[in-house]
């Protein structure tokens, strides 16, 4: 499967890489969740099809 994707990422979640007290997301970014999304992007406990205006989109879910 050769689809194209890409990984956006929000206004608040970039500031919050940003910040010392989250800097431990860069690293579970890079060493866990983008590994995930390139296996496969559309599966997976944290992924989400939306629904509504963003139909034909996914979220994957990170925290609590």
């Amino acid at each position: 499967m050769s689809a194209e994707y890409k990984i956006a990422e929000t206004e608040q979640f970039q500031s919050k890489l940003k910040d010392r007290q989250f800097s431990h997301l860069q690293k579970k970014l890079t060493d866990y969740v983008y590994p995930i999304l390139k296996k496969n992007p559309f599966f997976g406990p944290n992924i989400k099809k939306l629904k509504g205006e963003f139909d034909g989109l996914y979220r994957y879910r990170i925290g609590k």
